[in-house]
């Protein structure tokens, strides 16, 4: 909270031109003295003292001696004594405590702040009333040491969040259920326009709960590094949580369970997932929205695909720059024209992303329980996209004229939703039109500089705890967790499970696949130029047809022994009997 800085003493020092000027209390510079002569002279600026604002009249004031400090809530030592000699000046404590007088518990907030900044921070609660704010009662002053006095028995927020850690669908309705109270708590300040302060993230402010509520609290004052909370990027959809709150009922698991929708649970669920990135080879063909496993990302090169989708279809997004926009000039035959000089420097993406994450969610137990998979499900990772980029590095003499032309999307299609670079990605031209297209030594030879390209995937994976949630979820709700009528349900595309001989992830289908996927992240087109193969050669398609080969070539060779094995059984009979 930024606040103006103020004088440690009682009074303020203030210039007033042309004429003495007095407190309004008579507290001026000649209060109280007597016997005593001015002589000579014409006085034309005369220093005043005016008194630090006193606490509002409104706000109730108790003695210090009339709170019991019962427990404390957050600390910044180890100690929990009221002392702060040699601390920061913004050194505070909060307690539970009990008010002489007062039944309900009450929170307290002992601080060692200038008197002049406490009236402040005063002021600023005094100013706000509002539910999932703390409400202020009261305070107390005793020498340097101030206390507000806020209403209810308040729970650090991760404390009383992880009281429910135990129950996977309780866990995301918790968290569901407090990113709703954020949001309009958030609406709700920055509407205040007179209101002097930053309002960010969550993460800004220190977070309470209210024990006998269940209702979130804001508190003003900036978190300590182990109390911050982030509750959802608000830029996201957010779920409407019912006004019920489950987390105070006899049995708050059936209560989020009626409460939620499948989609609000799966909705719910899409926030806890952990994004992964990595680099393939450019040989790679990804397949957005499938299921690959793998322990890490960089071992995508060894993945193999556990599901996919079949009767889903994605369109391929236009060229854009590194710098977000669409620069360039789409011809009739789909082929996209940049200006020579000015992608110079610069980074080209064209994405394919699978935004359908409820469709994984939906089926996910029905693909773990299809290929037997019951631990360590977060290394099972949902393909979101894939971005193949083109870096044109800047050449120092400088760029000549001419053009870039970049292959329609379409060209990266290799079916509905499988992707890799088609063999001529990109090429430089001095023709406007394109028709008359550089070689690669014509365009370095030129002045062009070398077009490099780079293959990366997004992939996005949950803890087993959330699929857990899942299973318990879709059970609650009428479902078979390990069916996909959750999916036919919900009218999501069902996914089909792969077989354990199913292609590798990385798949590549020319004969130097084993050294492309040793290959730097990045390559040149000229490295990158599909390798011609020889005309009448049958080549194996797919691993499926290696193996039928393999087969037939195995049963061929079974027959010759088996056959050299009856002749020599003959042979020997023949000797016997002759």
């Amino acid at each position: 909270m930024d606040s103006e800085p103020c004088s440690d003493e009682e009074y303020i020092h203030i210039s007033a031109p042309e004429s003495p000027v007095f407190a309004s209390d008579g507290g001026g510079i000649f209060s109280g003295s007597q016997h005593f002569v001015v002589a000579g002279g014409t006085f034309n600026n005369i220093t005043s003292y005016i008194p630090v604002p006193a606490v509002p009249s409104d706000i109730r004031m108790i003695p210090m001696g009339d709170i019991d400090l019962q427990q404390q809530l957050q600390m910044n030592k180890e100690s929990g004594v009221i002392s702060w000699k040699g601390e920061r000046r913004h050194a505070r404590r909060v307690y539970s405590a009990k008010i002489d007088g007062r039944t309900s518990n009450m929170t307290v907030r002992a601080t060692k702040l200038k008197r002049c900044e406490w009236t402040r921070d005063i002021a600023l609660y005094m100013s706000l009333r509002h539910s999932n704010i703390l409400q202020l009662w009261g305070g107390a002053s005793a020498g340097n040491v101030h206390a507000t006095v806020f209403h209810g028995d308040l729970v650090p927020f991760k404390q009383f969040a992880a009281r429910y850690d135990h129950s996977p669908i309780m866990a995301i309705y918790t968290r569901a259920y407090y990113i709703s109270e954020w949001k309009q708590t958030y609406k709700d300040l920055i509407s205040v326009p007179s209101l002097e302060l930053k309002v960010g993230s969550s993460s800004d402010f220190t977070l309470w709960v209210r024990a006998s509520t269940g209702r979130l609290s804001v508190d003003f004052e900036p978190p300590d590094s182990d109390s911050e909370v982030s509750l959802w990027d608000l830029r996201r959809i957010l779920p409407t949580v019912p006004a019920t709150n489950a987390l105070l009922e006899a049995n708050p698991e059936a209560v989020a369970i009626d409460s939620l929708t499948l989609e609000q649970y799966h909705l719910i669920c899409q926030s806890l997932v952990r994004n992964r990135v990595n680099t393939l080879s450019l040989c790679a063909t990804v397949s957005p929205g499938s299921i690959i496993s793998g322990s890490s990302l960089d071992e995508y090169g060894n993945c193999v695909v556990v599901a996919c989708l079949t009767a889903e279809s994605l369109w391929p997004s236009p060229w854009w720059t590194s710098w977000g926009r669409q620069d360039g000039e789409v011809g009739e035959d789909g082929w996209t024209r940049y200006e020579a000089e000015d992608v110079s420097g610069t980074e080209i993406h064209c994405c394919m992303r699978y935004f359908n994450l409820q469709a994984w969610l939906s089926q996910a137990n029905h693909v773990f329980h299809r290929r037997q998979i019951t631990f360590n499900l977060d290394d099972y990772v949902f393909v979101l996209g894939v971005i193949f980029g083109l870096t044109i590095p800047t050449i120092k003499e400088g760029t000549p004229p001419g053009y870039l032309f970049l292959c329609p999307p379409k060209s990266f299609e290799t079916g509905p939703l499988s992707f890799k670079w088609p063999d001529c990605p990109a090429y430089w031209s001095l023709d406007p039109s394109g028709a008359e297209r550089l070689s690669v030594e014509d365009a370095a030879s030129l002045g062009f500089p070398p077009l490099q390209l780079s293959t990366m995937v997004e992939g996005q994976s949950w803890d087993d705890s959330v699929y857990t949630g899942l299973n318990q979820f879709h059970r609650a709700k009428g479902f078979d967790p390990e069916s996909q009528d959750v999916a036919r349900h919900l009218g999501e595309p069902l996914y089909q499970v792969s077989s354990e001989r199913d292609p590798l992830f990385a798949y590549v289908d020319d004969e130097d696949s084993s050294t492309a996927a040793d290959d730097n992240s990045q390559t040149t087109l000229e490295e990158n130029a599909p390798v011609e193969r020889d005309e009448g050669v049958d080549e194996p398609t797919s691993i499926h047809d290696e193996d039928s080969a393999i087969s037939q070539a195995l049963k061929f060779t079974m027959s010759v022994q088996l056959m050299l094995m009856l002749f020599v059984v003959l042979c020997s009979a023949y000797d016997v009997v002759w």
